[in-house]
This record gives structure tokens, C-alpha cells and sequence, in this order.
């Protein structure tokens, strides 16, 4: 989780590495963190050039209910 953390410090318009964490956290049981990461991405999201279907292919990974969590976070 550092790494991912490291990274929205470093580049912190990333949606993707918001998404990541908050799946992260949400397969560590941190359901109200990873809820909150799920709204920076999906603000991230909202700002960002890249189309929806580059941003969904890289979200493919994450599955379960953590992806059904970030769905419902996405704009």
C-alpha cells in the first residue's frame, strides 16, 4: 500500500492510483477509507483527458465488491 500511496503524492490527478488504493483498503477491511479514495479518483476522474473505456481497461483487475463499491463512486 505504500507504493500506492507514494504515487498519489507523486502524481496525485491519477484516478487510477486513487482506485487502486481504495480497492486495496477495501480488501483490507478499511470500507470508509477506501470509500473516500473511490471519491478522489472518481474526482480525478471527472478532470481527466482520458477517455472512459482507457479508464475502465485499467480498472479491469479489480473485481468483487470492492469494483462494485468504485462503480458506484465513478461519475
Amino acid at each position: 500500500m505504500k507504493a500506492l500511496l507514494d504515487a498519489t503524492k507523486n502524481d496525485p490527478t491519477d484516478p487510477v492510483t486513487w482506485y487502486f488504493l481504495g480497492a486495496t483498503r477495501w480488501a483490507l477491511g478499511e470500507d470508509e477509507q477506501a470509500k473516500k479514495d473511490f471519491a478522489q479518483g472518481a474526482e480525478r476522474e471527472r478532470a481527466s483527458l482520458l477517455p472512459n473505456r482507457t479508464l475502465s481497461a485499467a480498472l479491469a483487475p479489480i473485481q468483487g465488491s470492492g469494483r462494485n463499491a468504485l462503480d458506484r463512486a465513478r461519475p
